[in-house]
């Protein structure tokens, strides 16, 4: 399943790459901030990115039935995973 979660978002970036830029540019600017590692705090930081993440997920489910409507607060972040992982250890 996470495999065709993360083609889905590939696939969204395919067919929408005028946000390729602007994803780019906010994870750039979170590198440059933590001076170039991935951190949990960097992660957080990438605000566009969570943002594109949680909206996809939205759009597209993990799996059928399941949503996330734009209220909810217990999405997925991309700091999820830095919360148990620091990714620069």
């Amino acid at each position: 399943m996470v495999v065709a979660s993360a083609l889905r978002r590939f696939f969204t970036l395919a067919a929408m790459p005028e946000l390729i830029p602007m994803l780019r540019e906010d994870v750039q600017q979170a590198l440059i901030a933590s001076k170039g590692e991935f951190t949990n705090q960097s992660m957080q930081n990438m605000r566009k990115l969570d943002s594109f993440m949680k909206e996809n997920l939205r759009y597209y489910p993990l799996a059928s039935g399941v949503s996330f409507p734009p209220s909810t607060h217990d999405t997925p972040t991309l700091s999820a995973y830095g919360n148990e992982h620091d990714l620069a250890n």
